[in-house]
């Protein structure tokens, strides 16, 4: 199931620092101090979900750079990517 709004990218999720993150895990981009990365990953270890986490620097506008826009229009964290 796609979510609406989210973007395929074959071949994996790239980070902020260009690295290609190759896994069939869900990606949840954000921060950890952020309190909805915090429930994100809550949930997810509830649910037993292995996931990657790529590090968004909020402070330094990482989620106004064309990337994470793409990701989530409004420029929001945090986002699951289940289809990494």
């Amino acid at each position: 199931r796609k979510p609406s709004g989210t973007k395929y990218r074959p071949g994996g999720a790239q980070s902020y620092f260009g690295e290609i993150i190759m896994s069939d895990k869900a990606v949840l981009y954000g921060f950890d101090g952020s309190t909805y990365v915090r429930t994100v990953r809550m949930l997810l270890a509830d649910k037993n979900v292995d996931y990657d986490q790529v590090p968004v620097n909020v402070l330094a506008g990482e989620p106004r750079q064309p990337e994470h826009l793409q990701r989530h229009p409004f420029g929001k964290v945090p986002v699951l990517d289940d289809e990494a």
